[in-house]
């Protein structure tokens, strides 16, 4: 049984600094890697979870496959020698909504190793994001979905000793909606900063919050620019050039995985690390 969650958010993006309009190194738009900032922060985390007990430290990493979640997840996994399991489903949220599905397919996790070698391909994502994208309500759907299919599935693919205490590292947007779909709570007010903590436990049928947007772990001067981030900070013109749901074709690549054969045991096998587009 999974005794506690841990939650985090990448570190500080480049993207918000670096205006050069550089090549992403996967290929995927928007996949930018972390700055200085954010690799301090991501080592700040690393150490905090080095620092508690052996039994108080996560004991397995699930990540989203963009570069700087998964620069974020590397210390971690370095520090307390974890390997780090690609999911799908903590995948960035993609809030232009297409009438096709259009958006690029994310890269599995053997063509990740190639950056990341602490990436185990063994796991199979549970989840799948549609190609089409997203709106707000979408983004929910998709980040209750995943809490009900990854926490069993977790639970019955690790052994115990592993799946004690699981680590999410994923964006703003997942995190806010994995921590309101874990906690039954739509309208909890949650404002992740980078690689700030959300730490959940359980509690009858569901799950307790115990931190959230927690930030004691990272120094001052990492959460000079931390960058917190709520659905609130959507303009007021989000949205508005959506297509309607009637003109939005079904994307039958997504969704759980667990009925299609779990992702068909990611058939973008790439052992030449090529980024599928």
């Amino acid at each position: 049984m999974i005794e506690k969650i841990f939650i985090t958010r990448h570190g500080h993006r480049r993207a918000w600094t670096d205006h050069s309009g550089e090549p992403f190194v996967t290929g995927i738009v928007k996949d930018d890697a972390l700055t200085d900032m954010g690799e301090t922060q991501a080592q700040e985390l690393a150490d905090y979870f080095a620092s508690l007990p052996a039994n108080e430290r996560p004991t397995a990493i699930f990540c989203s496959p963009y570069y700087r979640c998964l620069q974020t997840a590397t210390p971690v996994a370095d520090r307390l020698r974890l390997p780090i399991y690609v999911e799908h489903g903590l995948a960035e949220w993609r809030s232009t909504l297409l009438r096709r599905p259009l958006h690029q397919r994310l890269p599995p996790a053997r063509a990740l190793r190639a950056w990341f070698p602490a990436v185990d391909p063994a796991w199979a994502p549970v989840w799948q994001p549609a190609r089409t994208g997203e709106d707000a309500a979408r983004l929910h759907a998709r980040t209750a979905g995943v809490a009900r299919a990854l926490l069993p599935a977790i639970e019955a693919r690790l052994p115990e000793a592993e799946h004690a205490r699981v680590l999410f590292v994923s964006h703003a947007a997942v995190v806010i909606g994995l921590v309101r779909a874990l906690a039954g709570a739509p309208g909890l007010g949650v404002r992740p900063g980078c690689c700030s903590l959300a730490e959940l436990v359980p509690r009858g049928e569901g799950w307790a919050v115990e931190v959230l947007d927690g930030g004691a772990h990272l120094s001052e001067g990492s959460r000079v620019d931390w960058r917190r981030w709520g659905f609130e900070d959507h303009g007021s013109d989000y949205g508005k050039d959506h297509p309607p749901d009637s003109e939005i074709e079904e994307d039958p690549e997504s969704g759980n995985q667990l009925h299609k054969g779990e992702m068909r045991q990611e058939t973008e096998e790439t052992d030449n690390h090529e980024i599928p587009t």
